[in-house]
């Protein structure tokens, strides 16, 4: 039978009283023999009158450290975690202790009993990682098995950390499955500003699996028939809503019967349109790229096409397809180009440009699939 709440805390109080006789931690004493803080009087005095506050405990632990008593600080800061299993500012301030102490282990385990009982303390934790436990793989073994701290201390990695640790931080995370399509998709980011196409490359298929079917092996675009729902990832359809167009993915009109990209312009506007669109890792020489595009009562002079472009440097490559317009079935759009020195991923956008037309708002629907990019054998 559990002991009843109130039981409890007595228990507690004389097991704090009774554990520290016998250390030799006299409760009732003075000041005599301590050299240099006034507080400490007072605040023994605190402590005998209410011992089963952790919070008194921390407080002459605190006035200990102050005064250059190591010893009689640490055996407050454990009578603290002792009666404060579950208080979060009790194990902040033991980590403080022994952060001042340099005993890094020690820090780390309280550090990481806060981050197992709330999120509030979480970029402070953060903070102190960065300026004290420089690193990563020191902090990682104690996050264990938090996934919520693991989550948001690789998040916390992007936003400064050397793409070592960053890389290092995410593989811990998918060994624990921890990883998530949008957590992916922040490290893609980070890996492509930081020039590292080939990396992000291996880092998609690799946490891709089984979704990744011919990517990257026979086919550069991933998920060019649209058989996965788009993630957003820099490296999947990134697709991004606006007035006058909708776009969605449809799992049943493919080409054989699969699915597709559907289009669809309301007539309302004359779109300049680039926004579908994925980010391929390259390296220079020639390359075929297809796509299979069906239209219905497409309107205006100005159709669907591809643009193929270089995002850093236009002036090395930027292409595109011829289009469509009206209603076509299934129509096959290719390209070939060729990939210059200096260029490490292009963009590939369904687009339309705007005409020059009195009647130039576009209306009527397309379907999209099929889309592959290749390098042709040297």
């Amino acid at each position: 039978m559990p002991m009843p709440r109130d039981f409890l805390w007595p228990l507690a109080m004389c097991t704090a009283i009774v554990v520290a006789i016998g250390a030799g931690f006299s409760l009732r004493s003075t000041a005599a023999g301590i050299q240099g803080s006034g507080k400490l009087p007072g605040l023994q005095e605190e402590l005998r009158e209410d011992p089963a506050s952790p919070y008194r405990w921390c407080d002459l632990g605190e006035a200990f450290l102050q005064d250059g008593q190591n010893k009689k600080a640490r055996y407050c800061f454990e009578q603290a975690r002792l009666l404060a299993p579950d208080i979060p500012p009790i194990w902040m301030r033991a980590m403080f202790f022994h952060l001042q102490n340099d005993e890094t282990p020690a820090a780390l385990h309280c550090s990481a009993r806060v981050l197992q009982l709330v999120p509030d303390y979480d970029q402070v934790i953060f903070n102190y990682y960065d300026r004290f436990v420089p690193r990563v793989a020191e902090v990682l073994p104690h996050l264990a098995g938090n996934r919520r701290a693991g989550q948001l201390y690789f998040r916390h990695l992007l936003k400064s950390a050397a793409t070592e640790d960053v890389a290092l931080a995410w593989t811990w995370l998918r060994d624990r499955s921890f990883a998530q399509d949008r957590l992916a998709a922040e490290y893609l980011d980070f890996l492509l500003s930081h020039k590292e196409s080939s990396e992000a490359a291996k880092t998609w298929a690799s946490y891709l699996a089984a979704r990744r079917g011919d990517y990257p092996d026979r086919n550069l675009i991933f998920n060019g028939d649209f058989e996965s729902e788009p993630t957003g990832a820099a490296l999947d359809w990134r697709i991004t809503d606006i007035p006058g167009v909708d776009t969605n993915r449809d799992p049943r009109s493919g080409r054989s019967g699969g699915a597709s990209l559907h289009i669809v312009f309301h007539g309302t506007e004359n779109l300049n349109y680039g926004h579908t669109s994925q980010t391929v890792c390259v390296h220079p020489g020639e390359y075929r790229f297809q796509a299979f595009v069906r239209t219905k009562d497409l309107t205006t002079d100005e159709g669907l096409r591809f643009h193929l472009v270089d995002p850093e440097s236009a002036a090395r490559l930027d292409v595109h397809t011829g289009q469509l317009t009206g209603t076509n079935d299934w129509t096959k759009i290719e390209k070939t180009l060729t990939i210059p020195p200096g260029t490490n991923v292009i963009a590939v956008q369904l687009c339309r440009l705007p005409s020059w037309k009195f009647d130039n708002k576009i209306d009527g629907e397309a379907w999209l699939a099929g889309v592959s990019l290749t390098r042709n054998q040297q």
